[in-house]
């Protein structure tokens, strides 16, 4: 009975994790998209030109592996119960929750050094979009 108690707490672990990239997406992809939208403008400085993109791959990044490792979890639950018994945790959880929270923040770094802020036009709009310089291989 007790074993399934903390299978069960680890796997809310992992949902409430899942939960939080989901909030995070819709705080960072939604408003600033939909407000770069009507108003054909981005409003919000240099410095969000390069933040706001790298937290929408960060928040989507989060959601996506958090659904793998929910989905590695529940598979070695069913094909090999008594084994993942052993090692489905909270120390576990919290571990692949930290694992999947640093590996985003690391592998979508590259969008805070491509991100620029650049004028279009005339009227004053600015748009940002990332630039990505072609590297000669020789």
């Amino acid at each position: 009975m007790t074993g399934g108690r903390i299978f069960h707490l680890t796997g809310n672990i992992i949902n409430f994790d899942f939960a939080v990239a989901d909030i995070l997406l819709g705080v960072f992809c939604m408003p600033f998209t939909l407000i770069g939208q009507l108003l054909r403008n981005f409003v919000f400085g240099r410095i969000m030109c390069k933040l706001i993109p790298y937290f929408q791959a960060v928040s989507v990044s989060v959601a996506v592996w958090t659904l793998v490792a929910i989905s590695l979890e529940r598979y070695f639950a069913i094909c090999r119960p008594l084994k993942s018994r052993r090692w489905q945790t909270q120390f576990h959880a919290y571990k692949m929750i930290a694992i999947v929270w640093a590996m985003s923040l690391v592998w979508n770094s590259p969008i805070l050094f491509v991100s620029r802020l650049l004028a279009m036009g005339g009227k004053g709009t600015r748009l940002f979009t990332e630039i990505v310089r072609a590297v000669a291989i020789k």
